[in-house]
């Protein structure tokens, strides 16, 4: 799995406190006991691919972690729009960590979970089952089955410590008047040192979805940022942009500007990541990247008319932690952006849209090796 964390990396000194939760072999691979008490919230990037045929997607997710008991922790997770869809809880027990309850919140209605089987997790190696059953008010039922097939450590960026736990899932979907519908998949997921889930991949039957985290907010900052209001979390600043001598505006107000993946088509770039890359191939100076290592996330809006303008930065290094790159370096690959003849506008149901927008340049040693998305 590729590490795509960008921005916000939290203060290490909290890792010294004396709080620590129990949780037995598995208190490793979670945020630092300071952040679990005040609570954290990972940043997800949701990718899903169906295959040939098919434009694949990107969502965002959010999951918080905050500790509840010594030995037990409430994971909530959100929609792009910061809205909460659904709180766990798990215990730990030494090796083990099981689900104790689950609800869903969809549409102000909140659907509760029946654990029949709790084996979420076994961390020490051996093979563990969760089993649980969400009714829905249409009177549909889904049963999901989880069978641990291993653990495995591993080591990932910055040289920490890692679990990846492989999972056989089976789902069925009882509905109303139809035959009950099965459905098989395999989930891969890996938990870091001081972090907690770093991502996953999830293969069903018609596609592959991938998670992936970008950044580390604490939940105080999250539930402020929850509260935007008329300011969305993508906002930006006209009067804080890098792009000063441009006249790009938006079609519409800044309000109505929705995210690059909302629509079909999704607002991107004309020929997509490969045109990109033969355009930094044409234009690129070397020599301007100054042996650069890190994270260049240019932020930016396209507008109706496939405009691309308001370009913003967000940059951090190879570890995570906040750094400024070189004027240079930012400077010459906006110009390649900026430069760009062509921009897909975001379309929902058949009306071009403004949309947020991303490109990501992971640098080492002064190469660029990976674009994002």
């Amino acid at each position: 799995m590729k590490t795509h964390l960008i921005l916000l990396i939290l203060p290490l000194f909290f890792a010294c406190t004396s709080v620590k939760p129990e949780f037995g072999a598995a208190g490793d691979y979670f945020p630092e006991p300071y952040w679990l008490q005040q609570g954290i919230v990972n940043k997800y990037h949701y990718h899903f691919d169906q295959g040939e045929g098919y434009d694949p997607s990107t969502n965002i997710h959010y999951r918080s972690y905050q500790l509840i008991d010594s030995n037990k922790l409430l994971v909530c997770q959100y929609d792009p729009a910061m809205a909460l869809v659904q709180s766990s809880t798990y215990q730990f027990e030494d090796q083990h960590m099981q689900l104790l309850e689950e609800s869903r919140y969809l549409r102000a209605d909140t659907l509760h979970t029946e654990v029949i089987q709790a084996g979420f997790a076994n961390w020490r190696g051996q093979q563990d089952t969760l089993h649980e059953k969400k009714r829905f008010l249409s009177g549909a039922i889904q049963e999901v089955f989880q069978y641990q097939q291993s653990i495995q450590d591993t080591i990932l960026f910055s040289q920490r410590k890692a679990k990846t736990i492989s999972r056989e899932q089976t789902t069925i979907n009882y509905i109303p008047d139809r035959d009950p519908q099965e459905y098989h998949s395999q989930l891969v997921s890996t938990y870091v040192q001081g972090i907690g889930l770093f991502g996953y991949e999830l293969t069903y039957e018609n596609g592959v979805g991938r998670l992936e985290l970008i950044q580390q907010i604490p939940l105080k900052t999250f539930e402020e940022m929850a509260q935007h209001a008329v300011k969305r979390v993508a906002y930006i600043d006209p009067d804080s942009v890098l792009d000063t001598d441009n006249v790009f505006k938006p079609c519409e107000a800044e309000a109505k500007i929705v995210d690059y993946y909302n629509g079909e088509p999704d607002g991107a770039i004309v020929g997509g990541k490969k045109a990109l890359w033969e355009l930094i191939e044409e234009q690129l100076q070397p020599e301007k990247l100054r042996q650069e290592s890190g994270y260049l996330t240019f932020r930016f809006v396209i507008n109706c008319e496939g405009q691309a303008g308001w370009f913003v930065t967000e940059e951090a290094d190879l570890n995570y932690q906040r750094k400024v790159f070189a004027a240079d370096t930012r400077d010459h690959l906006l110009e390649i952006l900026y430069h760009y003849p062509q921009w897909q506008a975001c379309e929902i149901q058949d009306q071009a849209r403004d949309s947020y927008a991303y490109i990501t340049f992971i640098l080492k040693d002064g190469q660029i090796t990976e674009l994002l998305p």
